[in-house]
């Protein structure tokens, strides 16, 4: 008994040891490292081409009036009536621009013009009875003081009418009309209206460039717009302000359009260029980076002249070499 017990025992002790380690938990698969690849870099790239290079600078101008022709009362003070013309207008000699207040005076002319005529009925009368002894000098130069009183009253008030009326004397544009209102008071010597002759016309504009490019009275430019183009010259040059004259002027330019004017500053032909964002800057040193084999290198440049996206090489760069841009 006690025998049989002991060999069950080892029979137990055999079967655990044999499944034992099915009984302790399973370890975790090691997992493999990621391989990392090497990025690429890729780069925006221009090529070093041969080609010429014009500076210059464009030029938003504006057609303006060489002379300006101004109209204002100067007879008298008086309220505003109205304007016969606004801004744009354009007028012939002889047209109305503006006029004053003075009350119904075509009435009082209509009025003195009958009394003026009159007078000089009576003065003929008069002048056919004296020379035939009917009246004496005495009556004769009576009627006529008569009709020269009548005749003064009545040029006063056409006078005075004229003078209350603003007419152009010439063609032209209406630039500008004083803001005036219907009974306003109008006082002699202010400038009312302003006309501009359309053949008469200059180009100005402002450039902050102008200053320092170095450009002369008499430089050559070129004038253009969406449907012409001509030529033309710096007249006058007052900081950055610059006054172009055509010297061609034909059809179709208009007071107060804007056109572009090309002034040429300087020019290069044959040289190597390079785009300007492949360029940096630090201090008085410019460089690029030149991709070779896939390798950006650090390469120092002379720069000479520059124009819309590229600048002139000197030195530093060939031709077909490939620059990184920024």
């Amino acid at each position: 008994m006690k025998f049989r017990v002991i060999l069950a025992t080892l029979l137990i002790l055999l079967v655990g040891v044999s499944s034992g380690c099915g009984l302790l938990p399973e370890e975790d698969e090691k997992l493999t490292p990621p391989i990392k690849e090497a990025r690429s870099i890729e780069y925006r790239t221009d090529t070093v081409v041969v080609g010429d290079i014009n500076k210059v600078i464009n030029l938003f101008a504006q057609w303006k009036a060489a002379n300006r022709i101004t109209y204002s009362f100067t007879e008298y003070n008086a309220p505003f009536l109205e304007f016969y013309v606004q801004s744009g207008d354009e007028v012939k000699s002889g047209d109305l621009l503006a006029a004053l207040d003075i009350g119904d005076v075509d009435k009082d002319i209509r009025d003195q013009d009958l009394t003026y005529k009159s007078a000089k009925l009576s003065y003929d009368r008069t002048k056919e009875r004296y020379d035939a002894g009917i009246v004496s000098q005495y009556d004769l130069r009576l009627a006529e003081l008569t009709l020269q009183d009548a005749e003064n009253k009545l040029n006063d008030l056409l006078k005075y009418k004229s003078a209350s009326i603003l007419v152009a004397d010439t063609e032209g544009t209406i630039l500008t009309t004083l803001d005036y209102q219907k009974g306003d008071m109008v006082n002699t010597g202010n400038i009312i209206v302003t006309l501009v002759q359309n053949d008469d016309l200059i180009l100005q504009g402002s450039n902050s460039l102008i200053k320092s490019s170095g450009i002369q009275v008499g430089k050559e430019v070129t004038i253009k717009s969406s449907n012409q183009e001509i030529p033309g010259y710096v007249s006058e040059i007052s900081g950055n302000l610059v006054t172009i004259e055509p010297t061609d002027l034909l059809g179709g330019w208009e007071l107060g359009t804007t056109v572009i004017v090309v002034i040429p500053i300087d020019s290069a032909a044959n040289v190597l260029l390079v785009h300007r964002n492949a360029i940096k800057t630090v201090g008085s040193r410019n460089y690029v980076r030149v991709l070779t084999d896939g390798v950006a290198l650090e390469r120092t440049v002379e720069l000479g002249i520059s124009s819309g996206s590229y600048f002139e090489v000197i030195s530093g760069l060939s031709e077909g070499e490939v620059v990184i841009l920024n």
